[in-house]
């Protein structure tokens, strides 16, 4: 198992961090971030895993998941404030775009299919330690 990687070393196709179970010593988790623009749209199919797609800075991100869209309000960053998120099933295409900022698609390796759920950042609870 690797606990550090060099800066840019995680780097592959649009995703500016790219861990998967393989390249971490994982037996099901990864992690993708990518950095979103209004001129770049980056598509994902999940073979075998399912994901969660939570914007870690990015306001107004616009996502399909199998051709049903969703609009993440999003958050300006991790410290500002809760976001709304998505749970993308097993085997989906999800496609996403933004104005700018970073969207975290936390993934799991998976076989059962649950439907997509977008849930808003109001039902998402929070508490005090």
């Amino acid at each position: 198992m690797t606990w550090f990687f060099p800066s840019g070393t995680l780097r592959n196709g649009d995703a500016d961090v790219h861990v998967t179970p393989e390249n971490a010593g994982w037996a099901y988790s990864g992690l993708h971030v990518y950095t979103l623009s209004p001129s770049k749209t980056v598509s994902v199919i999940l073979e075998g895993e399912e994901g969660v797609l939570v914007p870690l800075s990015a306001e107004n991100v616009s996502v399909t998941v199998d051709g049903t869209a969703f609009s993440l309000a999003g958050r300006k960053g991790v410290f500002a404030s809760v976001s709304d998120w998505i749970y993308i099933p097993v085997g989906s295409t999800v496609t996403m775009t933004g104005d700018s900022g970073e969207i975290a698609l936390c993934t799991a390796r998976a076989s059962e299919v649950f439907p997509v759920q977008h849930v808003p950042a109001t039902d998402v609870p929070v508490e005090v330690r």
